[in-house]
């Protein structure tokens, strides 16, 4: 299939929207403390995972659930055996 006018430009868009927030982090973690950094990359899918399922209502099984509690209680595990 030939690649069309339209298809290259969202091909190039694509590009820099997914070019743009990298450069942005890297900015910002360079200017950043590592502890604040690290945290919020911590806390970052917790904080996906309340708004996927709490904000729109997604469905979500009971093996998911059960996968999120055995991922932050071998977490929990980690940060206490230190």
């Amino acid at each position: 299939m030939p690649l069309t006018r339209p298809v290259a430009l969202l091909v190039a868009l694509s590009g820099l929207a997914t070019a743009i927030p990298l450069v942005t982090f890297a900015y910002g973690v360079q200017h950043s403390h590592y502890l604040t950094v690290s945290f919020i990359q911590y806390l970052n899918p917790l904080i996906q995972f309340y708004m996927a399922v709490f904000l729109p209502h997604e469905p979500m099984l009971a093996q998911g659930y059960e996968a999120f509690g055995v991922i932050w209680s071998r977490l929990r595990c980690i940060r206490s055996a230190r």
